[in-house]
């Protein structure tokens, strides 16, 4: 699929089942879709963002991005469908929670 950049376009995509909806996303779960700097990314409902591996000058660490519905203004993941995540692509239990610990008061604070 390709990047949707425009409302409208997000709009008709969701009316046409292209896009998932927050709503029926999983805790856990690995999720196809398009962003900056992502194809597969892992659902956190606490934290309400994608939690992905991404490389930055040779070393890999978690990285978060907000669903659409919280974020079109800058870099979000357009969700396509729930996926089996590759070898390269899986982030560890104790590591996807850790990060949500560590950076829950910083990243994850509930909007006003």
């Amino acid at each position: 699929m390709t990047p949707l950049h425009t409302d409208d376009e997000i709009t008709q995509a969701y009316a046409q089942g292209r896009l998932l909806h927050k709503d029926v996303l999983e805790h856990g779960a690995y999720y196809r879709g398009f962003s900056r700097n992502a194809d597969v990314a892992r659902w956190h409902a606490l934290a309400q963002a994608f939690f992905y591996p991404r490389t930055k000058l040779g070393e890999t660490q978690l990285d978060s991005i907000r669903h659409p519905a919280d974020d079109r203004r800058f870099d979000a993941f357009q969700v396509f469908e729930k996926v089996e995540p590759a070898a390269d692509e899986v982030i560890a239990d104790a590591q996807f929670e850790g990060f949500y610990e560590v950076n829950k008061t910083r990243r994850f604070r509930p909007k006003a």
